[in-house]
């Protein structure tokens, strides 16, 4: 269910000394991202929550506008580094939204789980480092330490078995294709390639 996500990045930041806005975020954090999926308006979430709230909600929303996921992803991440200063609040709950993400990898198609190593790796962690060295509050400087040691480890548990997977995937077909010996074996390989080729309809395969 949808509100399972929330929750659990909600519970990442209770654990790490998160405070009640955090918490409160954390909750929200897919309200404004998601709302042709209901009927919250910005100045409802306001009335309930408060203008702070929602501004750090705001924060941590990727663009509609933006076409592509990367185009999306590279102006949040432009949103997040200009709320350092302001709000820094919104990163704290990005980096539990991103532990979480990972922690429930296996659950998204392969090239999702790329594309999300790839952004974590690439996008997120150098944002996330410098969050760490901009901040001057000193609780804020500790939940964003510990949330990026408990990121690391989540990312090296998943990027390490990405790889193991692809590894043995790789070991599989080697294996396969060794069968076919000989020219009985390559004719058996372009007749299996007809076949999938006919089956499928794919005639530039065929």
């Amino acid at each position: 269910p949808f509100i399972i996500h929330p929750i659990e990045v909600a519970s990442i930041l209770c654990e790490n000394g998160g405070t009640e806005n955090m918490i409160c975020v954390a909750l929200l954090h897919d309200v404004i991202e998601n709302k042709d999926q209901h009927d919250f308006s910005r100045e409802f979430l306001i009335k309930e929550f408060g203008e702070e709230i929602v501004k750090l909600i705001e924060a941590l929303s990727k663009m509609k506008s933006w076409q592509t996921s990367y185009c999306r992803m590279k102006g949040n991440l432009t949103d997040l580094e200009n709320s350092f200063s302001n709000y820094p609040e919104a990163i704290i709950v990005k980096i539990a939204d991103r532990i979480h993400n990972l922690q429930t990898i296996h659950g998204f198609k392969t090239e999702k789980q790329k594309e999300y190593l790839n952004e974590t790796e690439h996008f997120l962690m150098p944002v996330f480092k410098k969050a760490l060295m901009t901040v001057e509050e000193e609780q804020h400087k500790k939940i964003i330490s510990k949330l990026i040691k408990k990121l690391k480890f989540e990312f090296k548990l998943k990027k390490g078995r990405s790889i193991k997977e692809k590894e043995e995937k790789q070991e599989k077909e080697t294996l396969q294709i060794i069968k076919y010996e000989g020219w009985e074996g390559i004719k058996r390989v372009y007749e299996e390639v007809l076949i999938e080729a006919i089956k499928t309809r794919d005639n530039i395969l065929a």
